[in-house]
């Protein structure tokens, strides 16, 4: 079940992921990717994953 603030929330960390993880205080130096957490046909707490590549690759679930 989608809670209220869910799709603005996911659009906002698309639109910026860098700055996502600097509010966090994730620092980062490689590329950062989204993964694809359509989770649409059950229910997940996994709003955003983002991918970050550096010398280790790592995942940060928002």
């Amino acid at each position: 079940m989608a809670k209220k603030y869910d799709v603005v929330m996911k659009e906002l960390v698309e639109r910026d992921p860098a700055a996502w993880l600097a509010l966090l205080g994730i620092k980062t130096k490689g590329p950062i990717g989204i993964v694809n957490t359509d989770l649409s046909t059950f229910s997940s707490d996994a709003d955003k994953i983002l991918l970050i590549k550096s010398a280790k690759t790592h995942l940060v679930h928002m």
